[in-house]
């Protein structure tokens, strides 16, 4: 019994990734722009201080300098307007 719903499974799933019923959807990735598609960019910076770390017991020191991390990320926002 186990075999047969498993066997189900995989037909359906192989099945249903080859439909191109809503080929049009966003699930598709659909690449017609329209006048109501945006692009919300996101920018947030990450600062990382200098660290110093001194390891006595090894005689061993290490020293990284400050960095700065610019993150840019982009939405884009389709509104569907039905």
């Amino acid at each position: 019994m186990k075999k047969i719903i498993l066997g189900l499974a995989i037909l359906l799933a192989l099945g249903s990734c080859k439909t191109t019923k809503n080929a049009n959807c966003d699930a598709y990735g659909s690449n017609k722009k329209s006048p109501l598609d945006f692009d919300y960019v996101m920018i947030d910076t990450l600062y990382l201080e200098e660290e110093h770390v001194h390891l006595e017991e090894e005689c061993l020191c290490s020293w990284l300098p400050a960095q700065t991390y610019i993150i840019v990320d982009t939405l884009k926002v389709r509104v569907c307007i039905r």
